[in-house]
């Protein structure tokens, strides 16, 4: 297990190395730079409060995630307008995302070589760069720690009860909220998860109904309650599937990638096809652990597919940092230590590598990463 860790640990690390060279890029100047919030720690309680969020923060609307202000004023305390180090924060939330990942994989595949097989696509799918190299994103980063720490109390709990394990559960589900907003599908993987181990539906849900209870509460105090305008726009049921078919696409075939892509091109309908193949195989199979991964992919995606609340960019690879582990878990459920499939798996390996090393230089260097941009997207009034 340990040597399996470490291994995990130092690819991550080479991979990501080069953007220890980058700097503040697009929002980081903002959020980073240009807001006087963050530069004083004194101001820590005002980012707890719905006021900032409401009238101060740089960014968009409808965000609350004070665990990356909080983080950000004391990177800012500590190095100032050093960019080096808070990539080399980034990389190490990674890193530690990373383990989280083989952690995960391990409770739910019971096989430690299947869950480092696991991990280490997790760690090396190409969408994760803007999750890493990008300073700002370290909220995709928090997010999972959080969730993944949560899983892992509510789990045990589930299994052994204890006080203690619920009161963990629900701390860093808290912490997971607070770090993006997202996160309230915690509780719908939670109860897949049980109901993946053998659960009935009805159980899962009694068990999971509290976290469902908060996760409600907060999504409307989000939504409604920091809103700036007076109502959120119409409902689009075609710009939902749009954005779903190119977030599958992503998911298994992560080449093209973008810092402001089109919603959907004619490649994307490659992402559902591949998925209802999935669905198939996996019932042809009855195999609920490859079901639970096409359904953590799934609910990961909820919040991002209603344009209404990403109005910003309708797609952005970062949204996919935890989806991506629904990826990890069928990769790691198909290994077995055949030639064949030792030999499918290296190949993945390395093109998700080399493509991942790519896209870490573009998102070094600014000119390099918006040039490319401007060639994707040529409509793109921001590129």
């Amino acid at each position: 297990m340990k040597n399996r860790l470490i291994i995990l640990a130092a690819v991550s690390a080479l991979l990501y190395l080069p953007s220890l060279f980058g700097g503040f890029m697009w929002d980081d100047e903002d959020i980073i730079t240009g807001d006087y919030v963050i530069q004083n720690v004194s101001n820590a309680g005002a980012v707890l409060g719905p006021g900032y969020w409401k009238r101060s923060f740089p960014g968009a609307e409808s965000r609350y995630r004070p665990a990356r202000s909080l983080l950000l004023m004391a990177e800012w305390k500590a190095l100032g307008r050093n960019p080096a180090g808070y990539h080399g924060v980034n990389l190490a939330l990674n890193i530690g995302a990373v383990c989280m990942a083989f952690w995960l994989s391990f409770l739910l595949l019971k096989d430690r070589d299947k869950a480092f097989v696991s991990a280490l696509v997790f760690a090396l799918h190409p969408v994760h760069v803007e999750s890493v190299a990008w300073i700002k994103n370290m909220t995709d980063l928090l997010l999972f720690i959080f969730c993944g720490a949560s899983a892992a109390a509510f789990l045990k709990w589930a299994g052994e009860g204890g006080k203690k394990l619920l009161a963990a559960a629900f701390l860093f589900f808290g912490l997971a909220l607070f770090s993006k907003e997202s996160a309230v599908v915690l509780p719908l993987l939670l109860a897949g998860w049980l109901a993946a181990q053998g659960r009935p539906w009805k159980e899962a849900l009694r068990k999971t109904a509290p976290m469902l209870a908060l996760s409600g509460l907060f999504l409307f105090f989000v939504v409604f309650f920091l809103r700036r305008g007076p109502q959120l726009p119409a409902f689009d049921l075609k710009a939902v599937l749009l954005a779903a078919m190119q977030y599958l696409r992503l998911v298994f075939l992560p080449f093209g990638l973008n810092a402001d892509r089109s919603l959907v091109t004619a490649v994307d309908a490659a992402g559902p096809l591949l998925f209802a193949a999935l669905v198939l195989y996996y019932f042809r199979e009855r195999r609920r652990e490859g079901f639970f991964a096409l359904f953590w992919i799934v609910v990961c995606l909820l919040p991002f597919l209603d344009l209404r609340f990403t109005t910003g960019r309708p797609i952005a690879e970062q949204r996919l940092y935890m989806a991506v582990l629904g990826a990890g878990f069928m990769a790691g459920g198909f290994y077995t230590p055949s030639l064949a499939r030792k030999a499918a798996l290296g190949a993945v390996c390395a093109v998700f590598a080399g493509l991942s090393i790519l896209r870490v230089f573009d998102w070094v260097e600014p000119v390099r990463l918006w040039e490319k941009t401007v060639k994707a997207s040529p409509l793109s009034w921001r590129a």
